[in-house]
């Protein structure tokens, strides 16, 4: 049962999580940048978590019901710690929350602000933690949002759905819901379910003559592409890019999109255009000092002595082929010929095991010392990531699939 992936896992690099470089141009609806002296915004200017707290009694900048004298400082923390998030800085936001004392890290605005900051440094255990402590003083969907999306960067996805019926039936208007169930399950690979979700917004807005929101703008053309319906994505998605209100992270997401529908359809002078302009965004000159110094920390974490000390998944299914090589070596064909024996399936690329590997990097700390780099990440968890990973390519795969 071949399975293939467009980039190879990043393994871990060093300790530490660390600050995305632009949080809210990978998703329109993420809860961040947080405008420093307003409610948190929503897609098409519908009231942002912010405002809904405010609606459940926490006023926005001024301090929950009791905190007395404690309000001034708390309207301080709170405008500290947006400021921080807006200018990308979440670890400067997640350290000012460390600092407070436990009154205000009660707070459930502080702990929502807080749960957007964590989330934001990958550190979704905690960000899911400070989540469901505001979510247990508000009742609000604010937080049940953030929990689905920590879930959903953590592969989780039957947590994130968990939470986005929760979400659903606190605010069945809320459309924001739907962006994240629909992102989580083309994620998964439940393509069908995924378009089940997305197709009547998509629809519902097409026929009043509105525009899609931002966060349709990234979900839709993924299972369009899937469904290889190539040229309607790429109109959707030369339409997105022109778009002044565009985040650069966004535009970026979508035309690497592009050039893998282009790829697909064969027209690979607009594939290398599409990457070459995906890869425009954000530009970094090269240095080849910091190149060799990478390239020396990732052969000294995956030489043979040091993965010696790697915990050992216990999983022994020979179910799973893995196709990997680099870009237009032949891999789609490999796969294509495997699909075609009668006992074998392709289930497509996945990102189950880059999502793995995304936890690995959390957790990696190599100051720990042999054996225990990964922390909490040991041979048990290997073993239920391997095992759950078995179980969703024989889900995705016709009956009697042996390979």
């Amino acid at each position: 049962m071949p399975s293939s992936s467009p980039t190879p896992p990043t393994p871990p690099t060093g300790p530490g999580p660390r600050d995305r470089s632009e949080p809210a141009n990978l998703s329109p609806y993420a809860p961040a940048p947080i405008p420093a002296r307003a409610p948190v915004p929503r897609v098409d200017g519908k009231p942002g978590p912010g405002a809904l707290l405010a609606s459940a009694g926490v006023r926005q900048g001024l301090g929950a019901a009791g905190s007395g004298g404690n309000e001034p400082k708390r309207a301080r923390v709170l405008r500290e710690m947006r400021e921080h998030i807006v200018h990308d800085r979440n670890s400067d936001a997640v350290r000012v929350f460390e600092r407070l004392n436990k009154q205000l890290q009660s707070d459930p605005e502080v702990q929502y602000v807080a749960a957007c900051a964590l989330e934001n440094t990958r550190q979704f255990t905690r960000a899911i933690q400070q989540a469901k402590q505001s979510l247990e003083k508000t009742g609000h969907v604010a937080p049940m949002l953030a929990m689905a999306r920590c879930y959903r960067a953590m592969g989780e996805t039957e947590k994130v759905l968990e939470w986005c019926d929760r979400a659903a039936a606190k605010a069945p208007a809320e459309e924001v819901v739907s962006y994240v169930r629909g992102g989580a399950l083309e994620e998964a690979g439940r393509f069908d379910e995924a378009t089940e979700v997305l197709r009547p917004l998509v629809e519902k807005h097409q026929q009043a003559g509105r525009s899609l929101p931002m966060a349709l703008r990234i979900e839709w053309p993924k299972l369009l592409v899937q469904a290889k319906r190539f040229d309607e994505a790429i109109a959707l998605i030369d339409e997105s890019v022109a778009m002044p209100a565009a985040p650069e992270g966004m535009k970026s997401t979508l035309l690497y999109l592009k050039a893998k529908a282009a790829d697909r359809k064969k027209d690979y002078d607009a594939a290398f255009a599409a990457a070459d302009a995906a890869n425009a965004i954000g530009w970094v000159e090269f240095d080849p000092a910091v190149y060799e110094q990478q390239v020396s920390v990732l052969t000294s974490n995956w030489s043979r002595e040091a993965m010696a000390d790697f915990p050992i998944s216990a999983c022994r299914s020979e179910l799973p082929v893995f196709v990997a090589g680099m870009p237009r070596s032949g891999t789609s064909l490999i796969d294509q010929i495997i699909d075609a024996h009668p006992k074998a399936s392709g289930v497509g690329e996945l990102n189950t095991i880059e999502r793995f590997a995304g936890k690995l990097a959390q957790a990696w700390d190599p100051d720990r010392g042999p054996g225990k780099q990964f922390g909490g990440m040991d041979g048990r968890k290997w073993t239920q990531a391997a095992e759950a990973y078995v179980k969703k390519i024989r889900a995705l795969a016709p009956p009697g699939t042996e390979r």
